[in-house]
């Protein structure tokens, strides 16, 4: 039965089976749902029977018209924007994100494991960052390069880079600059160390020795104990590498 805006006084305990209200329904006191009492029903929305959610909570955003409905459907309480699924949150405690990005919305925040077993000082992740970086020759380097490009992924504090670059005037410095992110002083090494792939006619092993502070890192060369400073060249001017290291940022 509908109860239209300008429809008339009902008596004092009427009985529907159904009805459809057409415009606002105020009440001067609690509504009984399915057998459940809601208190102070406005503050609930529009409780309804929908898409086959029930019982459920429509709400509508005022200013686009949109429709949310907050609902049960088997054994998962789900939230829909029309009639798309966007969470679900089931009676095993698993949050589904359907639609969208879970976002950490305060930095410093993100996803605490300390329920796991461990011994380290933290257990939450509470960063990942994907970009790009250019080097630059750095300290007294005189070489000039050209086609330098790079990647990082940053996950936590550690940083995995790679990069590439060709030399045009032999390097007099073995430093690079313009690490994505300033290194992780270290208490105990004076130096992190990292690792890389080149093209050099060198007769030892090349690495990086990332610098315990500013953005930059150095090439080095070894062929057993010790090592020297290796300089990029031009006889084999295109080097590529790809190190990892560790920052407090």
């Amino acid at each position: 039965m509908p109860i239209k805006q300008q429809g008339g006084v009902f008596g004092r305990h009427p009985t529907f089976n159904t009805v459809d209200v057409d415009g606002v329904l105020n009440t001067g006191g609690n509504v009984k749902v399915g057998g459940t009492t809601l208190s102070n029903p406005n503050s609930y929305g529009n409780i309804l029977n929908v898409q086959g959610y029930a019982p459920a909570v429509v709400l509508t955003e005022t200013d686009t018209g949109k429709n949310y409905t907050l609902g049960i459907n088997g054994q998962s309480l789900r939230l829909i924007e029309g009639t798309t699924v966007r969470t679900t949150f089931d009676t095993s405690g698993n949050l589904t994100v359907n639609t969208g990005n879970l976002i950490i919305g305060t930095s410093g925040k993100g996803i605490d494991f300390s329920a796991t077993s461990g011994t380290g000082t933290s257990e939450l992740f509470d960063d990942y960052e994907e970009g790009t970086w250019t080097p630059t020759t750095a300290g007294d380097a005189t070489g000039v390069i050209t086609g330098a490009v790079g990647q990082y992924t940053k996950i936590g504090r550690l940083v995995q880079c790679q990069c590439q670059f060709q030399v045009t005037t032999n390097f007099t410095s073995n430093a690079i600059d313009g690490l994505p992110f300033v290194p992780r002083i270290q208490a105990t090494l004076s130096n992190q160390y990292g690792s890389y792939a080149v093209n050099t006619d060198g007769t030892g092993n090349v690495f990086f020795r990332i610098n315990d502070a500013g953005t930059s890192a150095a090439f080095e060369e070894t062929t057993g104990q010790g090592g020297t400073d290796h300089l990029p060249n031009t006889t084999n001017n295109r080097y590529m590498f790809c190190f990892t290291y560790e920052t407090d940022s």
